[in-house]
């Protein structure tokens, strides 16, 4: 989606916003202004996230960086829109972070 785009969905809406922010991922980041919650949406392909996010749970693979970051997101996010329900999927995967019991 065009960056243009994305800003004349949010700006209007925010308080405070971060477009384009490419820290990690590309993400955009506001404040909704009335009800003061924080968005966050990640622009990135699925399959390159949820090998990220499977590496440290299904083949025990500890990871540098942003490993707990994407578990938590993942986790703790209320799905705003969610088309062929993959997020939720990924949201099942109720289990503590790190390496499973032998």
């Amino acid at each position: 989606m065009p960056l243009s785009n994305r800003r004349a969905g949010v700006e209007p809406h925010a308080s405070r916003f971060d477009l384009d922010n490419r820290v990690a991922e590309i993400a955009d980041i506001w404040i909704e202004r009335e009800s003061g919650l924080s968005v966050e949406v990640i622009f990135c392909r699925t399959v390159d996230f949820e090998a990220h996010f499977k590496s440290p749970l299904g083949h025990d693979e500890a990871k540098l960086g942003y490993s707990t970051s994407f578990w938590f997101n993942v986790r703790s996010s209320r799905i705003l829109f969610d088309r062929s329900g993959w997020f939720a999927c990924l949201q099942q995967a109720d289990r503590p972070y790190g390496p499973s019991s032998p």
